[in-house]
């Protein structure tokens, strides 16, 4: 009797134990296909080159009374992304009478409401007009700015705050932008100032750019006002500072001043876009001022052991400025647009490899 019962016990004993294994390895092979379970998201931004809503831009929108009338031919594209990005160069005095003469430029206060509502988050004011209207000026295109729920980098009441990197949110996905200009021209007319950021201050931007990942940046935008107007390809300071930016942290460098689109690279397996051009501009003098690109940029965010976000595409939207205001390129003039600057493709996958030239 009592080995029998020990037999009994033993048997319960070890069916406990292989019913605790069989739970044991189902609950470990839950917690492995957690932790291994792979999650995307997809966020979408477009990059846009020189806005400037003053000047000959000002007097058709006052003339057709139509503050949308530069983004409304971009719409359908500017409603595609989940927000949009550009390089602003013309200030916002708050003196809605004054005019814009001649390259000294003034924004209509009501004119930043097509930006706001063309879903455009973030502006570069690091440029060479930044203080056309002089330092208040600049203050009060900030102060609209952000009245207007209009994030800007590149600009502010010295230089700590010019460099201060700033962050869109969407969909979990965070991203930085840093900007800085080839030159800030104080408003009596010497070239440095405090307030604008600028492309030959290295340690700045390495450290703005250190601060971004810091404070959790999954991806970082660097953007450059600077390089040879009327001029395909980059001059040494663009190449400079796309090259640190990238150095120091950068995931991609996109450009603008020029006027004209300039040819892109591929640096340490990033891209830089040294000019996307005008966008919203008066300079119908040439047909090189009237085109432009725009780069429609796609991030994945993928999570699964570890969390990486990369470019899952950049599509290359060429655009034609008529009655300064941009449009989508139709077929044969985006094949030529795209010629000048050596593309051959309309939409660039990450394993894609341009030379550096």
């Amino acid at each position: 009797m009592k080995l029998s019962r020990i037999r009994y016990i033993a048997n319960v004993f070890i069916v406990i134990l292989l019913i605790a294994i069989i739970l044991f390895w189902q609950s470990s092979r839950e917690i492995n296909r957690a932790e291994n379970k792979v999650t995307e998201t997809r966020v979408s931004f477009l990059a846009v080159g020189d806005i400037m809503l003053s000047r000959g831009v000002a007097n058709v929108i006052e003339r057709s009374n139509n503050p949308y009338h530069p983004f409304e031919q971009m719409k359908n594209v500017f409603r595609s992304t989940d927000f949009n990005f550009g390089n602003f160069e013309s200030p916002v005095s708050g003196n809605n009478e004054k005019r814009a003469k001649g390259m000294i430029f003034n924004t209509h206060s009501r004119n930043l409401t097509g930006l706001r509502v063309y879903n455009f988050k973030m502006l570069n004011l690091a440029n060479n007009h930044a203080l056309d209207q002089g330092f208040q000026g600049l203050q009060k295109t900030r102060a609209f700015l952000d009245a207007s729920k209009l994030e800007f980098i590149g600009a502010g009441g010295n230089l700590e705050q010019a460099w201060k990197p700033k962050f869109i949110n969407v969909k979990g996905v965070k991203i930085a932008f840093v900007g800085a200009s080839y030159a800030s021209i104080n408003d009596n007319g010497t070239e440095r100032n405090e307030y604008v950021a600028r492309l030959d201050d290295k340690e700045n931007l390495k450290k703005s750019i250190k601060e971004a990942r810091l404070k959790g940046a999954d991806f970082i935008v660097a953007s450059m006002h600077g390089g040879d107007e009327y001029k395909r390809n980059p001059n040494k300071s663009q190449i400079d500072f796309s090259r640190a930016a990238i150095d120091y942290g950068a995931d991609i460098v996109i450009g603008a001043h020029p006027h004209w689109t300039q040819i892109f690279q591929q640096y340490k397996g990033k891209y830089i876009f040294y000019s996307l051009g005008n966008f919203i501009f008066d300079q119908s003098f040439s047909r090189d001022t009237t085109e432009g690109l725009t780069l429609k940029i796609t991030l994945n965010k993928r999570k699964s052991a570890s969390t990486q976000t990369r470019i899952e595409q950049i599509e290359l939207i060429p655009v034609v400025i008529e009655n300064f205001a941009p449009r989508p390129a139709n077929e044969t003039e985006a094949q030529q647009i795209l010629q000048k600057i050596g593309a051959t493709e309309r939409i660039i996958k990450p394993f894609n490899k341009i030379p550096v030239k």
